[in-house]
């Protein structure tokens, strides 16, 4: 819940002048409750709440309080418990103003204790009662997409005679309708649409009852109009297929809920620029198509996003990470994270959450590894902090040994200059370098005296607090092996490649505590995923690669500009999706703003074989 303090204070202060006289003690134990549930402590904030509502039971917070608890309870996975305080709430403030939001948390109660009947009848009637458009509109979605999914037409039929409500009642005799129509009964479909009595109803019913009208009669409907443009053949074919399979499951998705579809044309660019160019040409002279999704490669999109631009025509790439295809059209947007994106937000997080100064890096000579490593340790050097190390490799190198002991060599010098000016602070660099090879020239003596060998694997370093180890993923058994055998004790960094966790498994022991950015991140466990991976398997009999996951995420953001009564044109898509919310997907989160580029990236750890986000 984004800001939710301020959120109540907005609606209390607003909404009542009895929050007026709440005292400062009363202020102080609501938001200390609203600061736990945000955090996610839910049995602190269960006991917040219940002790305003239990010691100050004529409190001006009072169905604040009250809707919060129940909130918790749901949120803590006490759904019987979160539903008898709903109902007691109506009972008790039949004409609060948080009436549409505690129907809409007693629908999901319902909905949980898998009595989706109840569900779908409290959602209706927060959609019927919702002073906020987006809670209507979202109590009304889900009302039917439950009745879709999740009940049949006789539990519709009976849900239909026994309630007492016209609205709910109305909403369920269209739902039958539309049941009767998918059940394949066409006549009784049309029947029961035309004698439902829609005299007085709301938009949101009407709406409806226009769409189903428009399906029984066979009418056609306007179509939206997208082009894909994808690798599917070449050395990329597997990728453009795994993309166009995630795009296909998505706009099913949609049209399934929608009287105006989504129509996919799709052009194949063989993973070369010409070909992409000369779709690209096919594609802006076709005026029914409304934007390109796609190509996935940098140089790819940037080629084309110039065409777009001279053409008016919008470009989306899920994949591409160049800033600068976004100063090539003022109508191409970037749905991954750009370079600059990911090294910034990382190296912020090391300096200011993890509270490191000094780092050392290792960096492929390739030139999206050089950026980044620049774009980070610029970062870095705006916040304070240093980079104080620098090596780097030639991609395909098996062995790092060399780069490592250059690293190992600085930071032992490091350590002995930060120990000599803990006890002398006015030395000079010449007189600490001085100092140093004095020193290791007497070391050297010793053990020659001693007649003592030691191996450079023994000592241990400890000066750099971060170092930064952007890899290819392919290299990561190398990379995490020879980085434990340089005994270099520091918290490692990395980039979106590490994300690989079948690499990071088989090395555990060798970079427990690495925290790397990545554009998403994958809860397995998590019910919408089961789902689509479901869907997916049963569509294409096989299981979703991340990469479908992504284009999953991406066109189902990107569709959320569509809807069956919006109209827009080329010129239009382009803003259109800069001024969708933040959201977020299944693997990845959304935030374009005025750049026309995502900015959110999540910061993951990996930690006993654990992928924890920390943010």
């Amino acid at each position: 819940m984004k800001s939710l303090t301020l959120l109540f204070l907005l609606v209390i202060l607003i909404g009542g002048s009895s929050a007026q006289n709440a005292s400062q003690r009363e202020w102080k134990i609501f938001r200390k409750g609203v600061s736990e549930y945000q955090n996610g402590n839910y049995d602190l904030a269960l006991q917040s709440f219940s002790l305003m509502l239990n010691k100050l039971p004529n409190s001006a917070l009072t169905t604040a309080n009250f809707l919060m608890l129940a909130k918790t309870n749901y949120k803590a996975g006490h759904y019987q418990t979160s539903l008898e305080q709903c109902s007691n709430f109506l009972n008790r403030f039949p004409k609060s103003a948080y009436r549409d939001d505690i129907l809409l948390l007693a629908g999901n109660n319902y909905y949980r204790l898998n009595r989706i009947d109840a569900a779908v009848e409290q959602w209706l009637l927060a959609a019927k009662n919702a002073d906020d458009p987006s809670l209507a509109k979202k109590a009304w979605q889900r009302a039917l997409d439950a009745a879709r999914f999740k009940l049949n037409r006789f539990a519709l039929e009976k849900m239909e005679q026994t309630n007492g409500d016209a609205f709910v009642r109305t909403a369920l005799s269209l739902m039958v309708a539309e049941k009767l129509w998918s059940d394949g009964k066409k006549n009784q479909a049309r029947n029961k649409l035309n004698t439902t009595t829609l005299r007085g109803m709301p938009p949101q019913i009407l709406a409806y009852a226009g769409r189903l009208k428009n399906l029984f009669s066979g009418k056609m409907v306007n179509e939206w109009h997208v082009a894909l443009l994808l690798p599917l053949s070449g050395e990329n074919a597997p990728l453009g297929r795994d993309f166009k399979q995630g795009v296909e499951l998505a706009v099913a998705k949609y049209n399934k809920l929608h009287a105006k579809p989504i129509v996919l044309k799709t052009y194949d660019y063989k993973g070369q620029l010409i070909p992409a160019l000369r779709h690209m040409r096919q594609i802006a002279d076709d005026p029914n198509i409304l934007f390109v999704f796609g190509p996935l490669e940098n140089d790819i999109t940037a080629a084309c996003a110039s065409v777009a631009n001279y053409e008016g025509l919008t470009l989306i790439s899920p994949t591409a990470t160049e800033a600068a295809i976004t100063q090539l059209s003022a109508n191409s947007i970037l749905l991954s994270p750009t370079l600059e994106t990911r090294s910034r937000i990382l190296a912020t997080f090391a300096v200011d959450s993890l509270k490191l100064k000094r780092f050392a890096a290792l960096t492929p000579l390739d030139d999206y590894f050089l950026r980044l490593e620049d774009n980070f340790k610029s970062t870095l050097l705006e916040s304070g902090a240093e980079m104080a190390a620098e090596e780097w490799y030639i991609p395909g190198d098996q062995s790092f040994k060399k780069q490592f002991k250059i690293l190992k060599r600085i930071g032992l010098k490091l350590s002995f200059a930060d120990s000599v000016l803990l006890e002398q602070p006015l030395l000079t660099q010449h007189e600490i370098d001085s100092s140093y090879r004095a020193w290791q020239k007497d070391i050297r003596e010793k053990m020659k005296e001693s007649k003592t060998k030691i191996d450079s694997v023994d000592l241990e370093v400890t000066a750099f607090n971060g170092l930064f180890l952007p890899v290819y993923r392919e290299d990561i058994g190398l990379m995490a092996s020879q980085f434990a055998f340089a005994n270099i004790k520091t918290q490692l960094l990395g980039n979106s490649d590490w994300y690989d966790l079948r690499e990071l498994k088989k090395n555990r022991n060798y970079i427990n505590g690495l925290i790397f950015v990545s554009d998403g991140y994958l809860n397995e466990n998590d019910w919408n995923y089961r789902q689509f991976r479901n869907a997916f398997r049963d569509r294409f009999k096989s299981t979703p690669s991340r990469y479908a996951l992504i284009a999953y995420d991406s066109f189902s953001y990107i569709s959320a500009i569509f809807s069956d009564d919006a109209s827009l044109s080329r010129r239009g898509i382009s803003p259109a999706v800069v001024g969708l919310p933040d959201s977020q997907g299944l693997f990845r989160k959304f935030a374009i703003d005025q750049s026309r580029s995502n900015r959110a990236v999540n910061i993951l750890k990996y930690m006993y074989d654990q992928l924890i986000p920390l943010q």
